[in-house]
């Protein structure tokens, strides 16, 4: 203590001028710090909860964002791709686990946006940011989805027009994603909405990024393959199975390829176990399809006519009771439950089976009708049988319930068709 005193005595006045300078600048630091600590806690204990989702509005933009950076643009990319998939988790998990109202993914695009300024070549901001705002099922977000994978393809194209191409493989994903949000969601929606003018835009755009994509420098051959089938599919028509076939012989060649990254391939997995099991079920509904059906034949070879219903058909043949049908509550028509149909003409279908072809054959209709409008300045047919004439089609299909009175009708000012029940009529006549 008294080295360290008489060293403070020695030394020259300036230097203990400067010495206590510091000794109080850093005294006043502690303060401040120390008042708004005691501030914080005191304006937190005032103020109502946060919205813990609201925090991402204090994150820059634009130049600000920049300055902040000072020049490690990439790097502060990669820190907010991170927070953006924290953000995304926990509104996910707001959403279905703890049912919080604010879980709206409000700011998720605007954290994307963000991503991209810095690092416009981060492909991955624009491919997995599409499919995390389609992924939320709001209306605004599969707009956005589809706007910001729209810049990440015009990114692509204007640095290979630098000669500085980014990954080969990530335009034909691109117009792969956006043509399936346009075909799967989009479309859906709208035709549910009852807009069908906007299904049918979404129907045209949804065909042109699937022939982008498979054009793209790098898509695997097998989409091209897949590609070409579905259209000549769609030309020649095909059952409920056939398409399962295609879309399932697609995911497991794409599983094949060794350049698919991991989480795209554990996306692949899980749809082609939910396709395998769908395909299932409906092979197992058609061979109860046909067991009854050739029971109803015996039926008509002992007694010289078709059964009066399922209850007298149970009765000769000793059935015990009517089958359940596999396709119950666990298909693609919104869980629709199911049960298996005596039709006047000696047919045993399910219910939902029969349905599940008919909305095969009406987005097979509505391809051709695009199509056809794509060719002919978007002028739309004037009867369904024009399809056929122009080679979009070979048949023109019936509805498998014809005979119950189902049936599809076409609008031909619009350019729409849609199934109608035996109990409803058409709205838009020509």
């Amino acid at each position: 203590m008294v080295r360290v005193k008489s060293s403070f005595y020695a030394l020259k006045a300036k230097e203990k001028i400067r010495v206590l300078r510091h000794a109080i600048s850093i005294l006043t630091l502690l303060t401040a710090v120390s008042g708004v600590w005691l501030s914080k806690s005191r304006l937190d204990a005032l103020h109502p909860p946060r919205n813990r989702f609201e925090e991402m509005l204090y994150v820059p933009r634009g130049v600000a964002l920049r300055l902040v950076a000072c020049g490690f643009d990439a790097p502060l990319a990669d820190f907010l791709w991170l927070q953006c998939l924290i953000y995304y988790s926990d509104n996910w998990r707001a959403k279905f686990i703890r049912h919080d109202p604010a879980a709206r993914y409000r700011y998720l695009y605007d954290l994307y946006q963000t991503i991209v300024s810095l690092n416009p070549r981060f492909m991955r901001a624009y491919l997995y940011g599409g499919l995390f705002l389609a992924s939320t099922g709001l209306e605004d977000n599969l707009y956005k989805a589809i706007d910001l994978l729209r810049q990440g393809v015009a990114e692509h194209e204007k640095w290979e027009a630098a000669g500085a191409p980014l990954q080969p493989d990530e335009r034909w994903r691109l117009h792969m994603y956006l043509a399936s949000i346009y075909d799967m969601q989009l479309q859906t929606l709208h035709a549910a909405a009852d807009r069908p003018e906007d299904a049918r835009r979404d129907a045209m755009m949804a065909r042109s990024h699937y022939r982008q994509a498979v054009a793209s420098p790098g898509c695997p051959p097998i989409m091209l393959d897949a590609w070409r089938g579905f259209e000549e599919q769609a030309r020649i028509g095909g059952g409920v199975v056939e398409r399962y076939d295609a879309l399932i012989g697609m995911w497991q060649s794409l599983l094949e390829e060794r350049s698919l990254n991991r989480e795209f391939a554990e996306e692949a997995r899980t749809e082609l176990e939910r396709l395998l099991d769908r395909r299932r079920r409906v092979m197992a509904a058609q061979e109860i399809e046909q067991q009854l059906s050739a029971l109803v034949m015996r039926f008509h070879q002992k007694t010289g006519r078709l059964p009066r219903d399922d209850a007298e058909l149970m009765a000769e043949e000793s059935l015990p009771a009517w089958p359940l049908s596999p396709l119950d509550r666990a298909n693609d028509m919104g869980n629709q439950p199911d049960r298996f149909l005596l039709l006047p003409d000696g047919r045993v279908r399910s219910l939902v089976l029969a349905r599940l072809e008919a909305v095969l054959i009406v987005y097979r209709l509505r391809e051709a009708i695009a199509e056809f409008a794509l060719r002919h300045a978007n002028r739309y047919p004037a009867r369904l049988e024009m399809l056929v004439q122009e080679g979009l089609l070979s048949v023109l299909p019936q509805h498998p319930l014809a005979i119950l009175g189902f049936r599809f009708a076409y609008d031909p000012c619009r350019g729409w068709v849609e199934e109608r029940a035996p109990q409803e009529s058409i709205c838009h006549e020509s």
